[in-house]
């Protein structure tokens, strides 16, 4: 008799709640077509005041979230943007259809919302007498508890507006009524004759600015071999171009990277080159503010520069003839590039600018032969024929996925160790202890997984492609990420994100016999590398320690040290900590997959409870 009873005040509260927040009747009128092009524009609307109060009320507990160029605006309404169509000032009617999205979602038991909404391709239709806003609805029945699409529909009329201006055109706020087609679509929240939200219109009908991109650079020849930092202009480019195809910034326009690059033939997206036909030596992310908000919310980070409105950008590069072991750029071709970034691909944001950079002035002056160095003495720059890097990623991470919680494991592919995992597959290699300088790139996998219920792991991570870059006194952990992330559909993949810093001040490197290694280096989660580890760390998370060791001139590698009390055995499998307070503290893994996964299996017993109640 429970189960009978536990669905019907859940659906009959959320009618009555929903049903006190407003009524008013209106009508509606068809409208007809108008000469001018519109070429720009936003709608201001905010469906329904009240609902969106009770969306984020202490009884939905919900939430609303904005997609295709969406915002919201200071009084909480919408404005989607990109208009398109046309308008008749002179008669007051027009048909404008808009982008972006807006989804509400709320009384989440952990089996899914049971109050789900989705609104988009909103196009508003006017004549003189009124009009009719049209749009895209997907929303959940209550009755079913089904998803339902509504195509096209004639979800609210407008009341009649006086279009104004020339070159801009406004109109409204324009009172808007739910229609008889709309209310089944607002999954009956509400009947025919509601009150919702006024809209206003502001469109442009002038023509679009032609975006012709060009770069220029304060220097392009004679540069000096031993590094100088040059400036690039940038001037045509689209800022609302290159709209992204992968988090944090899906559906958002992601401007283009600006990079000193030694180059390949091709190396163009748009025919088909590959990542590796552009070796990136110096780089900036050049991208609308909205954007760069997402990624670097303080404005701080100089990786960023900002795409102006009017299409124009100004950066720097720090640029240098020879990169040991990487570029030469007196037999490669090296360059000021630009390509669309964030994933899109856009010929016309493909610019190159070639560089070119002086002989030296003066010849090197010979050398005295020096004695040879004596054990603990720094070497001078050689050439490094093996290197190893060995780190864990994160101890209570992989704590987590062979727990009793995930069940999960990790795959290694040309990696060895069990926690932390080595790297022994150099690729290329440079370092100079003086500095210290240097890059070491490895290949070789980890991929963590956990939480699968036969469809596949929830939990998902690889890291590959692993480098230790130095210079200027800064020390940066490079990574291949790809994750699958909670909050997003599929899978976060980047390439050569600047995962972890290094703080090689805390350590002092061990230098013997041409093998130099730094122990322990404490490492610390950016947050481009929080974004590849798909949100589950912020940026500034302590990570695992990394320790690498550089051998030159031949020099051989020492053998990997057995992990402290190992006695040479087989390490032992890990299970959780005895106390779970003491590494889910600070570490949200337990938190959100052990809360995911009971929360999980709460919402569908409430959900087979509601079930029963609703065949009883």
């Amino acid at each position: 008799m429970s189960t009978h009873t536990t669905a019907r005040p859940l659906a009959a509260a959320l009618t009555i709640a929903l049903g006190t927040l407003g009524l008013l009747a209106g009508g509606a009128v068809a409208a007809q077509a108008a000469p001018a092009d519109v070429t720009a524009g936003t709608l201001d609307w905010g469906v329904k005041q009240s609902f969106r109060n009770y969306i984020k009320g202490p009884i939905a507990h919900g939430s609303i979230t904005l997609g295709g160029g969406a915002t919201e605006n200071t009084d909480g309404t919408f404005r989607f943007p990109a208009a398109t169509g046309s308008v008749d000032t002179d008669a007051d009617t027009a048909q404008v259809a808009f982008a972006g999205s807006v989804a509400f979602a709320g009384h989440d038991s952990g089996s899914g919302p049971l109050l789900s909404m989705t609104i988009q391709d909103i196009r508003v239709e006017l004549t003189a007498e009124g009009g009719t806003l049209v749009a895209d609805v997907v929303s959940k029945s209550l009755s079913s508890g089904e998803n339902v699409t509504y195509d096209d529909v004639e979800f609210a009329t407008v009341a009649a507006t006086d279009l104004t201006g020339t070159d801009t055109v406004t109109g409204g706020p324009s009172a808007t009524t739910l229609t008889a087609a709309g209310a089944p679509a607002f999954a009956d929240f509400y009947p025919e004759g509601t009150a919702l939200d006024p809209v206003t219109l502001a469109v442009t009908t002038a023509p679009e600015p032609v975006w012709e991109p060009a770069i220029t650079a304060s220097a392009t020849t004679g540069l000096d071999p031993d590094g100088e930092t040059i400036t690039v202009s940038g001037n045509g480019f689209d800022p609302a171009a290159n709209i992204g195809t992968r988090p944090p910034l899906a559906d958002r326009p992601t401007g283009v990277y600006l990079v000193f690059a030694k180059l390949g033939d091709p190396w163009r997206p748009s025919q088909g080159a590959p990542s590796g036909a552009r070796t990136v030596l110096d780089q900036k992310w050049v991208l609308p503010a909205g954007s760069r908000a997402v990624l670097d919310p303080a404005g701080t980070n100089p990786d960023y520069a900002v795409l102006g409105e009017d299409g124009t950008f100004t950066a720097t590069l720090d640029v240098t003839a020879t990169t040991d072991g990487v570029a030469d750029c007196a037999v490669d071709t090296c360059g000021v590039i630009t390509y669309a970034a964030g994933g899109p691909v856009n010929a016309a944001h493909e610019l190159f600018v070639p560089l070119e950079f002086a002989d030296p002035t003066e010849p090197t002056e010979p050398t005295e032969p020096t004695e040879p160095t004596e054990p603990g003495t720094p070497p001078q720059a050689g050439e490094v024929t093996d290197a190893r890097l060995s780190w864990g990623l994160k101890e209570s991470f992989r704590q987590y996925v062979r727990g009793p919680i995930a069940h999960g494991s990790w795959t290694l592919d040309g990696v060895t160790g069990d926690g932390p995992f080595h790297w022994e597959n150099l690729t290329a290699g440079t370092f100079d202890t003086d500095g210290p300088e240097g890059l070491l790139d490895f290949a070789g996998s980890v991929r963590f997984s956990g939480h699968d219920q036969g469809a596949g792991p929830l939990l998902d991570l690889t890291i590959s492609q692993p480098q230790v870059r130095i210079t200027g006194g800064t020390a940066e952990l490079l990574l291949d990420v790809r994750s699958k992330g909670l909050d997003t559909p599929g899978y976060v993949e980047l390439d050569d994100v600047v995962f972890a810093s290094l703080d090689l001040s805390a350590v002092t490197p061990e230098i013997s016999g041409g093998v130099v290694s730094y122990a322990s280096v404490p490492a610390t989660l950016t947050d481009a590398g929080a974004e590849g580890f798909a949100g589950f760390y912020e940026g500034g998370t302590v990570l695992d320690p990394v320790s690498f060791t550089v051998a030159s001139d031949g020099a051989a590698l020492p053998p990997v040290p057995a992990p402290p009390g190992d006695g040479g055995q087989d390490p032992p499998a890990l299970t959780a900590p005895a106390n779970n307070l003491a590494y889910t503290g600070s570490d949200p893994w337990p938190l959100l997959w052990g809360g995911a996964v009971l929360v999980a299996l709460g919402g569908g017993l409430l959900l087979f409870r509601r079930r029963r109640g609703s065949i009883v």
